[in-house]
């Protein structure tokens, strides 16, 4: 009689199931299992048939998106449905560079920035590499200089060398590479990444890479013309890549970078020169380095993924919109919305928070807009918007035992404000989330076992932008206003960069709100509604 009971799970499970099923039969039907050597063979089965059934369940669920818990796993299930997890990104920044020709004659027409051209940046004591990943040209303006920006990433360039052979597997063994800068030359021609194999012919020269089951980066390329059959399906639409001829040679160039760290440099200098040129860079005041990040963790994959798959190369609906900048943005993404507006057909709005900061900088909105326009539907214009943010001010009282406290003071008021940002991290981070006070203070209490309880007022804040202009989305505080029972503080009003006072936000007699007053002679105060709407 065959045991149908597969539920056993641990070794003495399996091994009384073995057991049982040898005590059903005539043959064992008295026999002494525990003082006998079968017991030691019962042992070794109970132990294969448990190993066998642990690995093919692990198996099982490690071949599924979802389910799987290596971060291989995860990322061999993603590259199936055609998504390729982001490497670790190096920082970026747009320097305006002038070049002044230092010798006497004729000037030349333009001037070129040369690929790898290296820059420095600081930030107190730690140095990064910044170079250029592309040449770039100047040309001369009529004051004799030549002027423009130019874009420098964070990273060293690292080559290796290959010479092309039917076995050749080309694997970059490097954890900080960012696969956004990777140049390929086969025999002095330049390779480029292809962006959609059913796209590409056999001739074409480009090249395609995955993530490998340990983290690795492996490069390959098409199959070039394959052999035309009679009797077998037409090949001339084959698609796939041109394939490298044995002997030639194969030069790797890719940028190895630092990610997040190098976030927030304002301080460079030049450290290469282009002969017979002066060179000399600026950056805004308030610009900086932006947009390293690190390599795409196994949950977005499992997220983004799937949505990506579903999108079909195409930028469609909200959801694709928002799936594509996590596919290609994801690590310097924090939270993310895509809309549409009736009155205003023809844009996807997409406002996104990037990691570190509230607002992203123009290069980084560029480089979306244009990177969505190689997805998008025709009539369609991807617009990044800087999110409406309401900020909350907190008052917090903790009440705890003095003899119970195992901490400073200092210590515990340290502990609560990091207790207080991981309740924001964990429950505030993504747009349409709610913020609730209880959940706040149950952070707060299980800050230390000496606090009794707390209590927190809060304070909503509204940071206007210059000349106090809003979106025209407004704020729902859902709950309505009554009359006359709504004052802001003080707002700060640019009339111009020489005159600046405040004016107020004000509930009126029907629930409507009014701004004001404004200035019609010097040094005005503002005074108490007494107006009718």
């Amino acid at each position: 009689m065959i045991n149908k009971d597969f539920s056993a799970l641990t070794f003495q499970d399996v091994k009384a199931r073995i057991i049982d099923h040898f005590k059903n039969s005539d043959a064992f039907k008295d026999y002494d299992f525990v003082g006998s050597r079968l017991n030691t063979l019962i042992d070794g089965l109970a132990y294969a048939a448990l190993y066998q059934g642990t690995f093919a369940n692990a198996a099982l669920f490690e071949s599924f998106l979802q389910s799987a818990r290596t971060r291989g796993a995860v990322v061999l299930a993603a590259q199936n449905l055609g998504y390729i997890p982001a490497s670790m990104r190096g920082s970026t920044i747009n320097l305006e560079t002038t070049m002044t020709y230092t010798q006497p004659g004729n000037k030349p027409l333009s001037v070129k920035i040369p690929f790898g051209f290296k820059f420095f940046g600081t930030i107190g004591d730690s140095k990064y590499e910044f170079v250029t990943f592309k040449e770039n040209i100047l040309t001369r303006n009529t004051a004799g200089t030549y002027v423009g920006p130019i874009t420098v990433v964070q990273g060293k360039i690292v080559r290796q060398q290959y010479t092309w052979s039917s076995d050749l597997r080309i694997f970059i063994r490097d954890q900080t590479i960012d696969r956004r800068y990777i140049r390929v030359r086969v025999n002095g021609t330049e390779y480029t990444k292809a962006s959609n194999a059913a796209r590409v012919s056999s001739t074409d020269p480009v090249y395609y890479f995955r993530e490998t089951l340990e983290g690795y980066t492996e490069l390959y390329f098409g199959a070039g013309e394959l052999e035309k059959i009679d009797g077998q399906p037409d090949l001339e639409a084959y698609v796939g890549g041109l394939k490298p001829s044995i002997g030639q040679a194969i030069v790797i160039e890719y940028l190895s970078v630092k990610g997040a760290d190098a976030n927030g440099v304002q301080t460079f200098k030049s450290v290469d020169s282009v002969p017979n040129f002066n060179v000399a860079i600026a950056i805004a005041a308030d610009d900086q380095s932006s947009g390293g990040g690190d390599k795409e963790d196994m949950e977005r994959i499992r997220t983004v993924a799937p949505k990506v798959y579903e999108a079909q190369g195409r930028c469609v609906t909200a959801q694709d919109y928002e799936a594509f900048v996590l596919k290609e943005f994801g690590s310097i993404v924090d939270a993310i919305r895509c809309w549409g507006d009736n009155t205003k057909p023809g844009y996807a709005f997409i406002a996104i928070k990037p990691v570190g900061a509230l607002s992203m900088n123009k290069a980084q909105k560029d480089a979306i807009e244009d990177y969505l326009k190689m997805y998008n539907v025709v009539t369609i214009s991807p617009k990044i918007v800087t999110p409406d943010y309401l900020f909350v001010e907190h008052t917090i009282d903790v009440d705890y035992k003095v003899t119970e406290l195992n901490v400073s003071e200092d210590e515990l008021y340290n502990s609560i404000l990091t207790q207080v940002g991981k309740y924001y991290s964990d429950n505030i981070t993504a747009f349409s989330s709610s913020f609730h006070v209880s959940k706040l203070l149950a952070y707060i209490d299980n800050t230390n076992t000496a606090i009794l309880g707390s209590a927190c007022m809060i304070r909503m804040i509204k940071e206007q932008e210059d000349n106090y202009l809003t979106p025209a989305a407004g704020i729902d505080f859902l709950n309505k206003i009554l009359t006359r029972d709504f004052v802001s503080s003080d707002i700060g009003f640019k009339k111009n960069p020489a005159d600046v006072y405040n004016v107020q936000i004000r509930g009126t007699d029907s629930g409507k709100l009014v701004v004001g007053p404004f200035k019609t002679a010097s040094n005005i105060t503002v005074p108490a509604y007494t107006l009718n709407d």
